[in-house]
């Protein structure tokens, strides 16, 4: 199709020429004493070629006038596009973990005039990593006060250096930047706080990043769980503190096993033997737990026979839990029924060897006076217990 349209136009162009060659016209030029006589076409040929020559020697002379400028902007464009590159290395090179290959980088594309707050911040998480204090403080010093990524940076630092104060000032300046509500300053402020040991803020820290869906579900709860712990333990000498932190947990909590040994064995110092056996029931009662129920035997009173009794239900339900018979074992001890306290911590050996089972057989050897026995019972807990560390 192409080439029929070309045959068409050079066919048109040929006629064309035809026409022009046979026209009479003519044109006559006059400078004294000279006269020039031109055919009408050859004179159109003329000026159609003057035109062109002229417009090509105006093109020419304007690139020829902006030939500096192009120049300037070819070689701002190829240190542009180096700077990009070393960038780009500077940043691969962070991520992939390689620090000092990042920091060589990004120091040479600051170097090279790159302005970004970017390659500071990389330089120095690099040094940071290498341990390189003064590089690191050179680094951040070159950024702005009230850059974010430097904040940031500051609190992480602090952090790794084990001074949640600093980093807690570091999150503050955050804070009042705009910064207060992003799930990777609540993660920084979780740790300070954790640090400090200010529970009520970490369970508040908590909750932020909950709302956020920043955290994994189970590690929420386990970090949730250590808080309550925390707290309980925290106040270990404060009777009224205690019981007001207890009621304050969720209830779905309080049944968790690890929060019902913490809250049993905190009230237990305190003397309320009765509310931490309380407590152990009601959480076994919602999950059974077999390291839960070992501690029943921990928190004795006055009432051992009837504490025995109820244990011995739950004995029924459980007939092989090692737990729940060393727990036995041991309040069979405190009533010093010898014969019954040996069967169950025999028991609780068959099912699952513990320390804490051959440390219990171990005293009620002891109280029976057979010291021999006593003896190889302690030795055979301190091989326990060496035996777990161990692993």
């Amino acid at each position: 199709m192409k080439f029929l349209i070309w045959l068409l136009v050079l066919a048109a162009a040929a006629v064309a020429l035809s026409l022009a060659a046979h026209n009479p016209g003519y044109v006559l030029l006059v400078y004294a004493p000279y006269r020039i006589h031109l055919s009408l076409t050859l004179f159109a040929l003329m000026l159609i070629g003057l035109f062109v020559l002229s417009f090509l020697s105006a093109q020419l002379l304007i690139h020829a006038l902006n030939l500096p400028d192009k120049v300037r902007r070819f070689r701002t464009e190829r240190a542009e596009e180096k700077k990009r590159g070393v960038f780009l290395d500077a940043l691969t090179a962070f991520l992939e973990g390689r620090y000092s290959t990042a920091e060589k980088a990004a120091t040479q594309a600051m170097g090279l005039g790159e302005t970004s707050d970017v390659l500071p911040v990389i330089a120095a998480r690099a040094a940071h990593a290498h341990r390189e204090v003064e590089r690191r403080d050179a680094f951040l010093a070159a950024i702005n006060d009230d850059s974010a990524m430097k904040l940031a940076a500051q609190a992480q630092f602090a952090l790794d250096e084990q001074q949640p104060q600093a980093a807690l000032l570091a999150l503050q300046a955050l804070r009042e930047i705009g910064s207060k509500h992003h799930a990777g300053v609540l993660n920084l402020e979780l740790k300070a706080q954790q640090m400090l040991g200010n529970w009520d803020a970490v369970l508040e820290c908590l909750t932020n990043l909950e709302q956020r869906h920043a955290l994994d579900v189970t590690r929420l709860s386990q970090l949730r769980q250590h808080a309550w712990q925390e707290k309980l333990r925290a106040h270990a000498h404060d009777a009224g503190q205690l019981l007001a932190t207890w009621k304050a947990i969720p209830e779905e909590l309080r049944h968790r096993a690890n929060i019902a040994l913490a809250a049993a064995q905190t009230f237990s110092a305190q003397g309320n033997a009765h509310l931490a056996w309380q407590i152990i029931i009601h959480a076994l009662e919602t999950q059974w737990d077999s390291d839960l129920a070992a501690c029943l035997g921990d928190h004795v009173s006055n009432d051992a026979a009837k504490r025995t009794e109820q244990a011995e239900q739950l004995l029924k339900a459980h007939p092989d839990d090692a737990g729940l018979l060393l727990a036995l074992g041991k309040l069979s001890l405190h009533q010093q029924l010898w014969a019954k306290s040996h069967d169950y911590l025999n028991a609780s050996l068959r099912v699952k060897p513990s320390r804490a089972a051959h440390y219990a057989l171990g005293q009620l050897a002891e109280q029976q006076g057979n010291s021999d026995e006593a003896l190889t019972q302690y030795r055979r807990a301190a091989e326990r217990r060496s035996t777990n560390r161990a692993r």
